[in-house]
């Protein structure tokens, strides 16, 4: 049986893109993910679960221009101002202060 709140998220993720970027973000095969979608999926989707359920809490980094996880941008944002005026990490904690990902929750 799937978990409800799993298999809307990933519902609404194909809905959006496509049973085929789903199936691309998690590592699953376009007909597991159809599968799992319509209910129907034969096998245990705990695997499938984990992968959705790990890049439920995924967000775009618009600074790093990818995926990466949501307590990663927490505690990047959280991070104290580098010491090293001028450099990239000061300008990514610069990008992150002004980011309208922070403080956004996505449990």
């Amino acid at each position: 049986m799937a978990d409800a709140e799993v298999l809307a998220w990933a519902k609404r993720y194909a809905d959006q893109h496509s049973i085929q970027k789903l199936a691309d973000l998690v590592g699953y095969k376009r007909t597991s993910l159809s599968l799992y979608l319509s209910d129907k999926y034969p096998a245990d989707p705990k695997g499938i679960e984990l992968e959705l359920r790990r890049h439920m809490s995924s967000r775009m980094c618009p600074y790093l221009e990818i995926e990466i996880m949501a307590d990663d941008c927490a505690r990047r944002a959280a991070r104290p101002r580098p010491h090293q005026s001028g450099s990239a990490m000061e300008e990514h904690w610069m990008a992150c202060q002004n980011c309208s990902n922070k403080g956004v929750s996505h449990e």
